[in-house]
């Protein structure tokens, strides 16, 4: 693994998403090759042997899928980002170009059986993307309406960013579409609202900003 691989590995980004993730695969992994008959594992002196190999196999596959997914879509995405950051590209073309990235990578399969590491990627970026052409007056709608798209199929909870992004799409998007979307946010961020944290359920004025949106959001989705 070269040194950049090494670094990323080491990365608290890599440590809180991808290493979870290969930790739970790793676990799923283990749990299926203990499920297996009790005298061949008994009858079998190689059995241990055999299963530390698929074991480490398995880890090897994932690092080497990760190893691709960094190379073909977090990195390229990162250097989009910082060209924009340090002014070297519009806005439209963070959209188009990251766009191209994520696409060209559903068609490559880079993501293909693998949701759950879909599903993160998508979170790891999706927001920061919006973000920055939410902040952007010059950014094209197309690319707000995209990203929004893609923060609601991953049921996020974040129902202030996509406020924002339904106010910046009123007259874009169809008023059918804006207000499925918003009774769409109301349910995620409800649910997100629901859960507990070590036992304590979320109240209201620990999240005022998603709990104020939600209100706004059901003005919308009323009309």
């Amino acid at each position: 693994m070269n040194k950049l691989m090494k670094r990323f590995w080491l990365s608290p980004f890599a440590r809180a998403v991808y290493l979870p993730i290969l930790a739970l695969a790793l676990l799923a992994g283990c749990s299926n090759g203990s499920t297996g008959s009790s005298d061949a594992s008994s009858s079998d002196a190689a059995g241990p042997k055999t299963e530390q190999g698929d074991e480490e196999a398995r880890r090897e596959e994932m690092i080497a899928r990760l190893d691709r997914l960094h190379e073909t879509v977090l990195r390229p995405l990162w250097g989009l980002e910082r060209q924009y950051k340090e002014g070297m590209i519009s806005a439209e073309e963070l959209y188009k170009g990251s766009r191209d990235i994520v696409e060209k990578a559903v068609e490559d399969e880079v993501f293909a059986g693998d949701e759950a590491i879909a599903s993160e990627t998508k979170k790891e970026f999706a927001p920061k993307l919006l973000n920055h052409l939410l902040r952007d007056g010059n950014a094209p709608r197309e690319g707000i309406g995209y990203y929004t798209d893609m923060l609601m199929s991953m049921e996020s909870p974040n129902a202030d960013m996509i406020l924002e992004a339904l106010q910046a799409l009123d007259g874009y998007w169809t008023e059918e579409h804006i207000r499925t979307t918003a009774d769409k946010a109301i349910r995620n961020a409800e649910k997100w609202l629901s859960h507990t944290d070590e036992g304590v359920r979320y109240r209201e004025k620990d999240r005022p900003a998603i709990v104020t949106s939600v209100r706004h959001l059901r003005f919308i989705a009323s009309l």
